[in-house]
């Protein structure tokens, strides 16, 4: 099984939304990948239920796939849990859970 981190940091809609079709092109290819989605900084709207994407993280998280938003930046974003769109997960620090996961031996990928 392969474990993926994907990270996204950018607010421009074009690479969020290109995001979730590289999810579907990955899955296809890797059905059995642990995945997660690392958001932080301006990305932080991709994970909130007004940025757009609601239904899309909704339909694409699964018990192999999640959604993380990093509590830092919802701080700029004077965002709560509750702003965030259904089943995404909060981290302390997106950059520190990104160095962590690599350390266990995860894939990184940059998105945008």
């Amino acid at each position: 099984m392969q474990k993926i981190i994907l990270h996204i940091s950018t607010e421009n809609k074009r690479d969020q939304k290109r995001l979730f079709s590289q999810l579907k092109n990955i899955l296809i290819e890797l059905p059995d990948s642990l995945i997660e989605v690392a958001t932080h900084s301006s990305a932080t709207s991709l994970v909130l239920s007004s940025g757009g994407f609601e239904e899309n993280i909704i339909e694409t998280t699964s018990a192999n796939l999640k959604f993380l938003a990093c509590s830092n930046s919802m701080r700029g974003f004077n965002a709560s849990a509750s702003d965030l769109a259904k089943g995404v997960e909060i981290v302390n620090s997106t950059l520190a859970h990104i160095v962590k996961r690599q350390s266990e031996g995860w894939i990184y990928i940059k998105i945008g």
